[in-house]
């Protein structure tokens, strides 16, 4: 094996390392996500909405 085929096995190899460990490091350390909520101003299904209807454009 050629001292260039050795450097690029070893940069390859040490790459794949690197972007393991730091997934595998980040994976761990990530914060849980947030529950998800209710939105407390959503309207209820039959109620009518708070906005104001739209006006047609004369024409």
């Amino acid at each position: 094996m050629t001292p260039d085929n050795r450097n690029l096995l070893l940069a390859v190899v040490m790459s794949i390392l690197i972007v393991i460990g730091f997934e595998f490091y980040f994976t761990k350390t990530r914060p849980p996500a947030p529950a998800p909520t209710p939105s407390a101003g959503a309207p209820a299904s039959g109620a009518p909405s708070a906005t104001a209807p739209s006006a047609s454009a004369p024409g």
